[in-house]
């Protein structure tokens, strides 16, 4: 994955549902089912977004897709990395379609996130971890849950419920490596704890109310 590409990629301001790609895309993301996919499927979902993002710039929407799509394809360092361009560019880029004015369709791809993109953090890898892939997207998750907060009222706290979690390793795993520094395991991968059940157990993310807008 390249980190520095899609980082630096600009922001699309325009509507992007006149895209071919992008109607691909939404086909192809709303019609995800249960079963598990091939890599190859999603390495042609993750050409399909690059394109995109080549062609028109990068768009919340898009971003929130190829948060999911990371996380299958490069585990923790991609989803670390697609997390931080989608919140970031949700934060300070304003203009970034859909506008910071477009609060309800924001809301809708903030929620679209924490349906799909939380729970898959669940399911990824324990022994791919890196303290670097975990700070990165702690980082993402704090900027994350001020959005969750402000869009929602303060009702939810899923996001924050999460990012608890990954600062509880992370302090874990530096508490362990200072410790133990002559242990010959990695400190990136046994020192560091699985996530499991992190969500509030009172919090369903089925109830976050959401309105079509593709």
């Amino acid at each position: 994955m390249d980190k520095k590409f899609i980082l630096d990629l600009t922001v699309n301001t325009t509507d992007p549902k006149n895209n071919k790609e992008f109607l691909w895309l939404s086909y192809s993301i709303n019609n995800l089912s249960s079963v598990k996919y091939e890599k190859s499927y999603w390495m042609t979902l993750e050409k399909r977004c690059l394109s995109l993002f080549s062609e028109n710039g990068y768009d919340l929407q898009t971003g929130a897709w190829f948060c999911l799509i990371s996380s299958h394809l490069h585990s923790w360092e991609g989803l670390a990395i697609a997390s931080w361009k989608f919140a970031d560019s949700f934060v300070k880029q304003k203009k970034c379609w859909p506008p910071s004015t477009a609060t309800q369709m924001r809301a809708n791809i903030l929620v679209w996130y924490i349906k799909n993109v939380i729970p898959a953090i669940q399911t990824l890898p324990d022994d791919e971890k890196t303290y670097s892939s975990l700070t990165l997207l702690e980082d993402a998750l704090i900027l994350l849950t001020e959005l969750e907060y402000n869009l929602f009222s303060g009702k939810y706290f899923i996001i924050s419920d999460m990012l608890a979690e990954l600062r509880r390793q992370n302090n874990d795993g530096a508490e362990i490596s200072d410790s133990e520094q002559h242990a010959s395991a990695s400190p990136d991968t046994e020192n560091i704890k699985p996530v499991s059940k992190v969500l509030s157990p009172d919090v369903n993310v089925n109830d976050i109310p959401v309105q079509n807008h593709n």
